[in-house]
C-alpha cells in the first residue's frame, strides 16, 4: 500500500506482532504515517526503535490520535502538536446501526427522537432498553404513543458523533445539540460505553 514507507514491528517474548510502525527517513527527518501499539511494552520499544535512528534524524513528525499518551511522559514536553479532523462520518441505516451498536446493559431505557433531513427513513423514535431497540417510526397525520416529555431529540450529526465515540451524550446535552429532559441524557450516558474514536487508514491514490 505504502511502496515508499517501511514497517517495523514489535515482536513479544511469545513472537506474538503487538505494535508497528509504517515510516520513511528524507532529509533528517522520520515521517511516521502509522504507530500502533497494543499495550505499553509494545509502545516503549516502537519509541526506543524510533530513538535509534538518533545519528540519522533530526526531528520525528508522527501522526498519531489526539488521545495518545506520549507527551505525559515527557518530562518537558516542548512540542509542536496540531490537532486537525482527519474523517467524517454517517449513519445511514439508523435502526440497524443501533441495533448492532453494543450499549451497556443496565435496566435503564431511553427514548431518542432522531431527525435525519437528508435520509427520512431514519426520522423517528427508538426506544434503547436492555439488550433491545424498537423502532417506532412516525406516519404523517398520526400521533405517537410514547410520551414525548420522555423522548431526547437530536440530529443524526449528534447521533453519530456519540456512536463512534467522539461526542458523550452529556457533553452534546450541554452544548444544546440535544434537547429534552436531562435525566434521559444521564441515562443515555450510562448505557454509551466509553470509547475512543480514531481512524487511522486514509484513502490515497496508488
Amino acid at each position: 500500500m505504502y511502496s515508499d514507507y517501511q514497517i517495523a514491528v514489535y515482536f513479544n517474548e511469545p513472537g506474538e506482532g503487538k505494535g508497528y510502525l509504517l515510516f520513511k527517513v528524507k532529509d533528517n527527518r522520520m515521517d511516521v504515517e502509522e504507530f500502533i501499539a497494543l499495550n505499553q511494552e509494545a509502545r516503549v520499544n516502537l519509541w526506543n526503535f524510533i530513538c535509534q535512528h538518533d545519528s540519522m534524524i533530526d526531528k520525528v513528525k508522527l501522526i498519531t490520535s489526539i488521545h495518545d499518551p506520549f507527551p505525559y511522559y515527557l518530562q518537558q514536553p516542548n512540542l509542536k502538536m496540531e490537532v486537525f479532523p482527519y474523517f467524517m462520518g454517517r449513519i445511514v441505516n439508523v435502526e440497524k446501526c443501533l441495533t448492532q451498536y453494543s450499549f451497556i446493559g443496565n435496566k435503564e431505557n431511553v427514548f431518542i427522537q432522531i431527525e435525519d433531513l437528508h435520509a427520512p427513513w431514519n426520522t423517528g423514535s427508538y426506544l434503547i432498553s436492555d439488550h433491545e431497540v424498537s423502532t417506532f417510526k412516525e406516519k404523517e397525520g398520526s400521533q405517537c404513543a410514547n410520551p414525548a416529555a420522555r423522548r431526547l431529540h437530536m440530529s443524526i450529526n449528534a447521533l453519530t458523533a456519540i456512536i463512534i465515540g467522539y461526542k458523550r451524550p452529556l457533553e452534546l446535552y450541554e452544548l444544546g445539540e440535544m434537547t429534552g429532559p436531562r435525566k434521559e441524557a444521564e441515562i443515555l450516558e450510562r448505557k454509551v460505553p466509553f470509547q475512543k474514536s480514531f481512524f487511522m487508514t486514509s484513502f490515497k491514490k496508488a
